[in-house]
């Protein structure tokens, strides 16, 4: 299968679409938005998010890192059925840097967001 999303875009314009879905979700965490954070998830990822999941993630994230910062462009990538876009975040309380993951889809004609993934750097 073929990722229409990708196909004959320069890295530039991947990163000017991908962008602003990273602005909502990390703008979401911020503010303690549920609704703002999952606007751009497909089907699936919504069925999975709680308000409860969202609520421990939130605080964790103020607890462990502080309050978002910026964040750094490190690659998107082609698969078949997705685009994985890639970033590292930082946050004011710790000089750690995080993985920042999304993966956009097609879902219905739309290009949404099927994975949201914030990890730290490990060896």
């Amino acid at each position: 299968m073929e990722n229409i999303f990708i196909k004959g875009k320069t890295e530039e314009e991947i990163w000017s679409i991908a962008n602003p879905f990273a602005d909502r979700i990390l703008s979401a965490v911020t503010t303690k938005d549920i609704d703002a954070f999952s606007a751009d998830f497909t089907a699936r990822m919504k069925s999975l998010l709680t308000q409860e999941i969202f609520d421990e993630m939130v605080e964790r994230f103020e607890r462990d890192y502080g309050h978002y910062q910026k964040r750094r462009h490190v690659c998107t990538m082609n698969n078949p059925h997705c685009t994985p876009i890639i970033w590292v975040i930082n946050f004011d309380k710790t000089p750690l840097d995080i993985l920042f993951q999304i993966r956009l889809v097609y879902e219905d004609g739309k290009l949404l967001t099927d994975s949201a993934l914030f990890r730290t750097w490990m060896i």
